[in-house]
Order: C-alpha cells, then sequence, then structure tokens
C-alpha cells in the first residue's frame, strides 16, 4: 500500500494541488513563488528532486518534484533515498572529531600514524590537513581515470589505498594551498576504522545516524545493497530533453568522501542538531566551523567537512555533493536560522541555483549590504567606440597573481570577458578603460589598457574596488607538422601504471592510452609569440620536458585536482631541433 499512497499523494501534487499551508515562517506568496521555481520538474514523467526549507528547526517546506523511478513511476519526496555524494563529507569530519574528543587521535596527528603505506612527503600530512583539504592530495577518481583502470578495482578504500600510495609528488606542498580533493576523506575513513575497529558505515550509524533518528540515512558500502524506495539517477538523452538514459550507478566510490544516501527529512534531524546537539555538543559543532589555515597564516573558506561563506550578509555553512546524474545543496544561514536542502536525481538539475533563490524569496528582509564592494561612480559617462577600438583589446590574457585566464572577445557591439567562473559585458569609460555591467553579485570590475613599448597591451584590473591584478597576453601560436613529429611516442608512469602514446595524424596531435585516442591536442597560450611545449585538451594539459640537449624526454600532465604528474619517454628520442636547445616549460 506505500507505494501505492505514495503515487496518489505526488500525482495530486504534480497536477498542482499543494498539501502545503502556510507556516509562521513562510508566506503563501512565498509558497507560490517556491513552486514556480520547480514548475519545469513537476512533471511525472521526468525526473527532478525532493526540497526542504527549515526555519526554526521546522519544515515550513516539503516538496518532491518529477519521478525517483522513471520505471516504475514511484515519485519523489521528502523520504525518498537520494545518493547525496560529496555532502558526505561533513559526517566523516564530525566521525574524526568524536573520536578526537575521546582521545583516541588528534587532528595534528600525521595521517602515516595510521596509515604507514603513505609516502613521506617530507613534511607530516595532518588529520587536520585531509580535513581542510590542504594537504596537496591528488585526487583519487581522477588518477583512475587517468590510468584508465577497470573502477571495480577501486571499490572500496582498501582497493585505492596502493594507487595514493604509488603517488610520489603532490599537487603543491603540504600547507601551501587549498584544493579540494576526495583522497583526503577516502583517508580519514580509513582512520576512522583503523582507530575504531569499525567500518565507517557501523561507526557512523551508532554514533550519529541511530541517535538522531536518521533511519534512511547510511553509507552505502555494498552497491549491490537494495534500499526500498530509494531514487534512480537520470541524464537526457537528447537535446529537446525529452528522452531519458539511466545514469550510470556509481559503484566505484568509496567511503567517506562520499558514498552516503540520506533523504530531506533525515537531513533536519541533522540540521537541527547544529542548533540543539543530540551528539556532540556546542564546541565541537562550533569546531566544524573554524575555517582551515595555511601555513603563512591566510585562511580558506572550508573548515571540517564544510563550505564556509556569506551571502548578502549572511554567514552560510553548508556543503553541495555531486557524481554521475546524483546532485546535492545542503545550505545553513545560522543567523537566521533558516535552511535549505535540495536532493536531486537528475543530471539538468543545479541545486545551488535553487538554495540561493529559495533565500531570495525567504530571507532578503534579512539581508544586509557586505561591507565590501566599491561601486562605479555614480557619475560614470560611457562612450562608443568603434569596432577597431575594441577588435585591438580582443585575446586571452593571464592573471599574474592567480594564473586564471582572461578571455576579452566582442559579442555584437559589446566588449565581453570570460573566465573559468564568470561572463559578462564591459562599458568603455575611454578607448583604454571599461568598467563590467551586469556583474556577478553585481561586484566592481574595472580594466585598463596600458600600451607596452615592445607593443601590445597589459591590462591592469581592479576587482571590487580592493585586489588589483596585473593580465599579460597570451600568445598561441601553431607548430609545424614536422615540428609535432618530435612528441610523437610513448611515454609511461609508474604510479598508474599506464602508457600514453602520442601520434600525429592530419598535421594534428593526439594521444592514445590503450584502445582510446583522445585530441586533437591544441597549442597553450605562452607570453612570447612562438610555438610552446605545451599543450591543452579540455582542462587536461601536457607540459612536454626537454633533456640538456633540447631533445623531449618526458611530460608533466596537469589536470585540476591532479598536478604534476611526470611520464618518462619510453621509445627511442628524436633528435633536438635544428637550431639547438629550446627552453622547456616553466617547471622542467
Amino acid at each position: 500500500m506505500r507505494l501505492t499512497v505514495r503515487s496518489l499523494v505526488s500525482l495530486a501534487l504534480l497536477g498542482g494541488l499543494s498539501i502545503i499551508s502556510a507556516h509562521a515562517g513562510l508566506t503563501r506568496d512565498q509558497i507560490r513563488r517556491i513552486d514556480r521555481l520547480f514548475a519545469p520538474l513537476n512533471y511525472p514523467d521526468i525526473p527532478g528532486c525532493a526540497v526542504g526549507i527549515i526555519q526554526d528547526g521546522t519544515l515550513v517546506y516539503e516538496r518532491g518534484f518529477g519521478m525517483a523511478s522513471l520505471e516504475s513511476g514511484l515519485p519523489n519526496d521528502v523520504t525518498t533515498p537520494f545518493h547525496i555524494y560529496s555532502m558526505s563529507k561533513q559526517f566523516t569530519a564530525f566521525c574524526i572529531l568524536l573520536l578526537a574528543r575521546e582521545g583516541r587521535l588528534s587532528l595534528d596527528d600525521d595521517v602515516r600514524k595510521y596509515i604507514p603505506e603513505m609516502p613521506d612527503y617530507g613534511r607530516p600530512i595532518t588529520l587536520r590537513h585531509l580535513c581542510h583539504h590542504t594537504a596537496g592530495l591528488r585526487d583519487y577518481l581522477a588518477l583512475v581515470y587517468m590510468a584508465g583502470k577497470n573502477t571495480q578495482l577501486y571499490r572500496t578504500e582498501e582497493g585505492v589505498l596502493p594507487l595514493l600510495a604509488r603517488q610520489k609528488d603532490l599537487n603543491f606542498p603540504v600547507g601551501e594551498e587549498h584544493s579540494y580533493t576526495n583522497s583526503g576523506y577516502l583517508l580519514l575513513s580509513l582512520v576512522v576504522e583503523r582507530v575504531s575497529g569499525l567500518t565507517l558505515r557501523e561507526f557512523a550509524d551508532r554514533r550519529i545516524f541511530k541517535p538522531l533518528g536518521m533511519k534512511q540515512t547510511h553509507f552505502h558500502d555494498d552497491y549491490t545493497e537494495v534500499v526500498p524506495y530509494r531514487a534512480w539517477g537520470y541524464y537526457t538523452k537528447n537535446d529537446q530533453e525529452t528522452e531519458f538514459g539511466l545514469s550510470f550507478e556509481p559503484s566505484n566510490l568509496v567511503m567517506g568522501c562520499g558514498g552516503m544516501m540520506s533523504t530531506v527529512r533525515d537531513l533536519l534531524l541533522w540540521d537541527r542538531n547544529f542548533y540543539h546537539p543530540i551528539v556532540g555538543d556546542a564546541s565541537l559543532i562550533a569546531e566544524m566551523q573554524v575555517p582551515g589555515k595555511l601555513n603563512d597564516g591566510r585562511e580558506c573558506n572550508y573548515g571540517l567537512g564544510l563550505y564556509l561563506s556569506r551571502y548578502n550578509g549572511l554567514r552560510t555553512i553548508g556543503h553541495s555533493g555531486a557524481f554521475g546524474a546524483f546532485r546535492s545543496e545542503w545550505v545553513q544561514f545560522p543567523e537566521a536560522n533558516f535552511s535549505v536542502i535540495v536532493l536531486a536525481n537528475y543530471s539538468e538539475v543545479n541545486p545551488g541555483n535553487f538554495v540561493y533563490r529559495i533565500a531570495d524569496i525567504c530571507l532578503s528582509d534579512r539581508f544586509r549590504e557586505e561591507e565590501s564592494g566599491q561601486k562605479p561612480p555614480p557619475d560614470l559617462k560611457f562612450v562608443e567606440l568603434p569596432r577597431s577600438a575594441l577588435e585591438d583589446k580582443v585575446g586571452s590574457y593571464r592573471n599574474t597573481e592567480t594564473g586564471s585566464i582572461y578571455r576579452f572577445y566582442i559579442r555584437g557591439a559589446t566588449l565581453s570577458v570570460s573566465t573559468r567562473s564568470a561572463r559578462f559585458d564591459l562599458a568603455a569609460v575611454s578607448d583604454t578603460l571599461f568598467v563590467g555591467v551586469n556583474t556577478p553579485t553585481d561586484r566592481y570590475y574595472r580594466f585598463e589598457w596600458k600600451p607596452q613599448p615592445e607593443g601590445g597591451y597589459h591590462v591592469q584590473a581592479l576587482y571590487d574596488g580592493r585586489r588589483e591584478w596585473l593580465l599579460v597576453p597570451q600568445y598561441t601560436v601553431e607548430h609545424t607538422p614536422d615540428d609535432l613529429l618530435q612528441f610523437a611516442g610513448e611515454y609511461y608512469n609508474d604510479e598508474l601504471e599506464v602508457v600514453y602514446r602520442f601520434e600525429v595524424e592530419d598535421d594534428q596531435l593526439f594521444v592514445r592510452q590503450g584502445e582510446y585516442r583522445r585530441g586533437p591536442l591544441q597549442p597553450a597560450p605562452t607570453e612570447r609569440p612562438e610555438p610552446s611545449d605545451v599543450f591543452r585538451l579540455g582542462g587536461t594539459q601536457y607540459a612536454f620536458l626537454r633533456d640538456a640537449q633540447g631533445g623531449v624526454e618526458g611530460f608533466k600532465l596537469h589536470a585540476g585536482r591532479v598536478q604534476n604528474l611526470r611520464f618518462q619517454r619510453v621509445d627511442a628520442s628524436p633528435a633536438p631541433l635544428a637550431g639547438g636547445t629550446r627552453e622547456g616549460p616553466a617547471g622542467h
């Protein structure tokens, strides 16, 4: 009978009959506006999400949209179990804190005290480094992909550990930077197991989930386990979004960094624990929200399994999760005793967008001006420039402080800029000075082109009236066909135990890994107008290395959460280029 009742309730909702009434913290108008946000998912023949809005410890809005299972006609609702993936990290960190409170470990312990299989990188990697993502470890998911291995071999923590133990280098020196990686939390789950004698699932069940009454929550450490009424993940198979496919069920994700299944109703109980602790205490909850510190004293925006940020003047804590077709987000606004949970089983859903649009609807009267932003002067006058004056501003520029690339281009009759995280138009104040319009969160961006004696421009960028950056031009120069042949050959990495083969075909460079060939590779921009030894393919960079005679002896692979992965050439190295040795890339 349960399936029938759930289906009838969902079909009533999908038909537009809301069973939600106004609560003290939510007006009928707010409910209608929130309903409209999710209208595109409010159909009985598509996947969707479950939504919970918490005010003062009470669910003031709880609804399911779309289907948990298209095959069985099971709808999503707030008791549907979803994979929440990286949202799991806060629970792993909490387990570590519980053990630390009992004196069974310290966050400042060297990870090798518990996992001696890990290499010695010259400076201890502490459990605190792992919690804050400041250890510099390469991400194991990216390593498995790069190795082209059977992911079933890496289904457990013990299966992944040998791969991590073979890594000879880090993405950066321990404690120097903050860079998100799943490997740290994987190791933390092993620490929990080796210290407590229980699996992470068993420990979390006994110490967190059962005491809080989270009956539908668990670390899903057996991918064959049947979970009643759970959500399955879906993606769209065509541009019209009218045909859906069942997403790959990620059986290879180990525990700690992900692996949890939970529901909106259960996560309500976890949210309440931050205000009125049943497990842990107020000091332990506060410790989760202390930002990590780098070696130079700078703070990062990550506590113990929690992102720490602000939105329109209000402090926020929370975390997102994504893998396969599942997407999740939990954000708490502690000063307003307000939280939003969105759990989705559809790859096209962006829970974060929904969370902050809901906050705009419900918390606008609590928002306050940030003590930041210099705004554009109110009397700023804009000028119209001929297209020729815009064309000489077009190009790619590198931020000399952060390494980010700014691409300036013409859109219609307007100069625009795009970065990895933002895209907006520019308005001209003069023929060399531009300011951003419709910028992210209304921040103030100012760009001034400064002619250089050797020709071209540098760009002085001012962000939010506080941070000033220098942007330098990047040149992209194509290689000749003969030039490309020097990179062709086989290269081996013993950390991944894999061979990459570079091939030249139709005057273009490709990389082959086993039966898979990718490419063509594109030359990376440089600061000098000459061919580079660095190539890119999507987010992956191949930086070739040269020996003393100028021959290509290997390359370093850089790809997001994996950096400095060195491959050694294993075929006969070709003769150096005519004309002598060319400098290798930075870091040779």
